[in-house]
């Protein structure tokens, strides 16, 4: 996988960006989901990022769609 890391501001916040190339099948799975919530897939992906770590308080979307609870494990 790979990975590159830069910082910008947005009218979201201070936000890094990571760029990766994931499995197919994990780029159309995520793909999907996003989709099936109606949001971006890289508001949904930075949502997924923001659980794992502990930071709830960072996760913009999943919070406010309640079909995507509970999260697939």
């Amino acid at each position: 996988m790979s990975c590159f890391m830069a910082q910008r501001s947005t009218h979201k916040g201070d936000r890094g960006q990571i760029s990766t190339r994931p499995a197919r099948i994990v780029y159309e799975t995520v793909k999907a989901e996003a989709a099936a919530l109606g949001i971006p897939m890289g508001q949904y992906v930075a949502d997924l990022l923001a659980e794992d770590p502990g930071a709830p308080g960072l996760v913009r979307e999943l919070t406010q769609t309640p079909e995507a609870l509970p999260l697939a494990m």
